[in-house]
């Protein structure tokens, strides 16, 4: 096979790779929202941002809205000794276009320095939240 054939290969398998394990893991992954591009989502952390985005007339935003202000107490979040930013945004602030596709209330996002924005899926608690962090983290 020529060089350019296996090059080619690699690369197809190397996203096929990356697909599964997103699709897998549970977590959407969007591209083409900046940090700090405006919006609701505004000025973030450099290090990554975990946002709780609910609206008022929502039954499960009532149940997790609690819980994730007491995960985010005054706004940063330590996984394994990295500040993160954490907040809060209300249906009416967000601003379409400018901010990330919201499919649904409560929506969970964490969006890292590079701009790469995951959904959160996972069980909607405090250590739900910190395992979720700690995989994006490291990943």
């Amino acid at each position: 096979m020529k060089p350019a054939v296996i090059g080619l290969i690699t690369i197809v398998l190397a996203a096929l790779l990356v697909v599964c394990l997103v699709s897998f893991g549970g977590y959407k992954v969007y591209q083409g929202f900046q940090d700090g591009s405006g919006g609701s989502y505004g000025k973030t952390n450099s290090r990554g941002t975990f946002t709780l985005y609910y609206a008022d007339w929502c039954p499960h935003c009532k149940t997790v809205k609690p819980m994730f202000q007491e995960f985010m107490g005054d706004g940063v979040v330590y996984v394994n000794g990295v500040p993160l930013a954490a907040k809060m945004v209300e249906e009416k602030q967000i601003q379409k276009g400018v901010d990330p596709p919201i499919q649904g209330y409560p929506s969970l996002l964490y969006s890292d320095a590079a701009g790469k924005i995951v959904e959160f899926n996972g069980p909607r608690t405090p250590d739900g939240f910190m395992t979720f962090l700690k995989q994006q983290i490291l990943s």
